[in-house]
């Protein structure tokens, strides 16, 4: 059973309501931070550092801590969602007498995975992801780590700026290799560790992420029908792009391991070729292991037998 939370659609909230009957559904909840040295970048600090008085503040600084999660999916406008600022004990946590402003359950509904946008140039010779225009699209979460207040030199403990909004770190959750859950949500006890991009600091989360409606697959937007020639293969279109797919079933009635067909799908269970034949039957299972090395071994034996009727004939030649 999925913990309560809030339920997040376009830009605000609107509970128990959804964008549509298929799409994705991500549940997920921030577990903890830690920046033990309080850093900030440049290094800056948000505390006054060992052998400062930093005087000229009214109060002692302290690290006050906010932090942004960005989602966003194709063709869908951009979620913003922020916890509370909290101020982070002596150790640079997220302390836990004040877990009830930091460790909210989000509940988010999309069409389709999250995806983040990461610009690569030049593009590497071959990527496992989709590009358009030196652009990789990985499907991910983006974190945002934010102080807001004094920020301090740490070399000298001179005021740098009072009162500003720092971006303190970056985080990113990859969702590419996870399978959502089919007809519920994911276990959320696991805790994620994820270390920030700028300076190097933990954050954990948990999540879970699940396919809503009748759609499956990685993405959540197939609509497989099972092989009436192997049990394990399915023969799966993508409602997003009409591309076919070849994959194969897991527990739970979902789907993985997907291929796929550019030129259709051959008796429900094989990716087809231009020629209306089997796209690589090698691998696509049609010739069967045991079949294809009892050929090998035949070829062999061929040979050597067609290598023994030449020698015999040239010895009769010369006799």
């Amino acid at each position: 059973m999925a913990a309560s939370g809030r339920i997040l659609i376009g830009g605000g909230f609107l509970p128990g309501h959804s964008e549509n009957n298929n799409g994705v559904t991500i549940q997920f909840q921030l577990r903890g931070y830690s920046n033990p040295q309080s850093a900030l970048p440049n290094g800056w600090t948000c505390v006054c550092p060992p052998g400062n008085t930093c005087n000229y503040l009214n109060r002692p600084p302290a690290c006050y801590f906010g932090f942004t999660f960005i989602i966003s999916a194709p063709d869908t406008s951009v979620r913003h969602l922020a916890t509370e600022f909290i101020t982070l004990d002596s150790n640079g946590q997220l302390p836990s007498s004040q877990q009830n402003a930091w460790d909210q359950n989000y509940i988010v509904q999309l069409p389709s995975k999250p995806v983040s946008y990461l610009k690569v140039t030049p593009l590497p010779p071959f990527l496992p992801m989709p590009t358009i225009n030196g652009t990789i699209f990985q499907s991910a979460i983006d974190i945002f780590a934010h102080h807001l207040g004094p920020v301090i030199n740490q070399a000298d403990g001179s005021l740098v700026a009072v009162d500003t909004l720092t971006h303190a770190d970056t985080f990113v959750v990859p969702l590419s290799d996870t399978l959502p859950a089919v007809g519920g949500v994911q276990s959320m006890a696991q805790r994620h560790s994820y270390q920030g991009k700028l300076l190097g600091t933990m954050l954990y989360l948990s999540y879970s992420i699940s396919c809503t409606g009748t759609l499956i697959g990685p993405n959540c937007d197939l609509t497989c029908s099972p092989s009436t020639i192997s049990p394990s293969a399915a023969a799966c279109r993508s409602n997003t792009t009409g591309f076919f797919y070849v994959c194969v079933f897991q527990n739970g009635g979902q789907v993985d391991s997907c291929k796929n067909c550019p030129w259709g799908i051959k008796e429900g269970t094989y990716c087809q070729d231009e020629d209306g034949g089997v796209l690589d039957p090698y691998t696509a299972g049609v010739v069967d292991t045991g079949y294809r090395t009892a050929t090998i071994v035949l070829g062999i034996i061929t040979g050597i037998l067609a290598l023994l009727l030449i020698v015999a004939l040239l010895a009769v030649c010369l006799l």
